[in-house]
């Protein structure tokens, strides 16, 4: 090619770059690159043009967090931080509160917004002297936002996943006055997933009717018990993922007479996660009766893959449980809580055997045991795939632990993700060199995203848990 052309062909490549306009790509690659940029970038893109402002609202609102209160102040409080309390982060309550009232004023106003809008959680952290914000919330809502029915769900016809993680302690002093979400498919036509409090099982059946045929992610939370739920179990079978949480002792007690109705009809299940509660700071140890019953449960559900189970159990009863567990063969997530307080049942090496080999993640809660080291370095040597790992051992002093985060990042070879103790790090390796993060921050921990977490496997797993620091 001779110099004249060459330059002839600068200038024609010039001359396109100069004329490009957005338009020459369609509207999904847009999005699709709005999709790979950070909060603040689409936030810009929301200034650029009217064109990039209609493309970037279905990303950026595609989940919202309609959020009362401030959760710095919420934590503080149940600390005992008193400095905290004193500092200028307790106006957060009234900002974050009247940030969430602009924005369910624009949802009442704007129908295309709404539209947009597919994920919705809705977290209370307000505190009793900071009522004076619901004044200005009025013009939206018919009555206090903690009876959550109140906020304009109508308007989101393309929701697919509604959810409430208020603390279930704020509600106590709310649930005379408490009413259940009431659901049709007219106007949630699109919704699949729900993680709201309900007050019983017959209740939300009633509140949903043919409606739970087409829920595929669910959450139950049941503020009057569970009396009954063995009924709806046996109603959930498009059901995928589902959560079943025991909010004190006496609905313990009736969540295992449920069980005694099972194995359940859940053809469609792959996810089981079942939470206690805290019941007066005490461990919450199953006896070998219910430890039978929910083993006949878990092995009823073949197609389970990701289970997860936060009540304690005894050594001398986990080959109960773990006989079903073998059963499951395409289990890949495990989430075990076991009671080492016994020192005739302290032998972890035992424990740790009995873990399935081909997990990716395992969260493993222990009570009664510091040593760990040993045990840990085998149970590496036998999981070969784990990429996620987060240990809890329930001791009052955590310098007796005899590990750290990265003794335990050097000992898996394929570990992305780390925990001890509710702290929690990302792990990397570069030409072969170990790179630790630093620990995470508590915002990051308590409000977890995909993409922070590394895989939706470990944001489902680690989802319902909190940390103490």
């Amino acid at each position: 090619m001779s110099f004249d052309n060459g330059n002839k062909s600068t200038s024609i490549i010039a001359r396109v770059q100069i004329s490009f306009h957005h338009e020459l790509l369609p509207p999904e690659i847009w999005m699709n690159i709005i999709e790979c940029c950070p909060k603040a970038s689409q936030r810009r893109c929301l200034s650029l043009s009217r064109a990039f402002h209609d493309r970037t609202i279905p990303v950026l609102f595609r989940k919202i967090i309609i959020c009362f209160g401030a959760w710095e102040l919420w934590v503080a409080d149940r600390r005992g931080d008193e400095d905290a309390k004193e500092k200028p982060v307790g106006e957060l309550d009234k900002t974050r509160s009247m940030r969430s009232y602009h924005l369910l004023r624009r949802i009442m106003r704007d129908a295309s917004f709404a539209t947009a809008v597919k994920t919705v959680e809705v977290e209370a952290y307000m505190r009793d002297e900071c009522e004076s914000v619901f004044e200005n919330l009025r013009p939206c809502l018919s009555s206090r936002i903690y009876s959550f029915v109140t906020l304009p769900f109508h308007k989101f016809k393309g929701l697919q996943h509604l959810g409430n993680w208020t603390n279930v302690a704020i509600l106590d002093p709310l649930l005379d006055d408490y009413q259940n979400v009431n659901m049709d498919e007219e106007t949630f036509p699109k919704l699949r997933g729900l993680h709201v409090f309900f007050t019983a099982p017959t209740n939300m059946r009633s509140a949903l009717g043919s409606f739970l045929q087409r829920i595929t992610q669910l959450s139950l939370q049941f503020l009057r018990g569970l009396k009954g739920l063995e009924v709806l179990l046996q109603s959930l079978p498009h059901v995928q993922s589902l959560t079943l949480h025991a909010l004190n002792e006496a609905q313990a007690e009736e969540l295992f007479v449920a069980f005694e109705h099972g194995p359940f009809n859940l053809p469609s299940l792959t996810q089981l996660k079942i939470c206690s509660g805290d019941y007066e700071d005490t461990l919450t140890v199953l006896l070998e009766s219910e430890v039978v019953l929910l083993a006949g449960v878990v092995r009823g559900i073949p197609a389970l893959q990701r289970f997860d189970c936060s009540f304690y159990i005894a050594p001398a009863n986990l080959g109960i449980l773990f006989s079903a567990i073998s059963s499951l063969k395409r289990l890949h997530v495990l989430g075990l809580h076991v009671d080492m307080l016994n020192p005739t049942e302290r032998c972890l090496g035992e424990v740790i055997r009995r873990i399935p080999t081909e997990l990716d993640a395992l969260a493993l809660s222990l009570s009664g045991v510091t040593l760990v080291k040993p045990e840990l370095a085998e149970l590496f040597t036998r999981c070969q795939h784990l990429s996620h790992f987060y240990l809890h051992i329930e001791i009052e002093d955590d310098n007796e632990v005899d590990v750290t985060p990265l003794d335990i990042a050097q000992m898996g070879k394929f570990l992305r993700l780390v925990g001890l103790l509710g702290a929690f790090h990302s792990v990397k390796r570069e030409d072969g060199t170990l790179i630790l993060s630093e620990r995470w921050s508590y915002r990051k921990i308590t409000f977890r995203e995909i993409d922070e977490c590394s895989s939706p496997e470990w944001k489902w797993l680690m989802g319902d848990r909190t940390f103490e620091f």
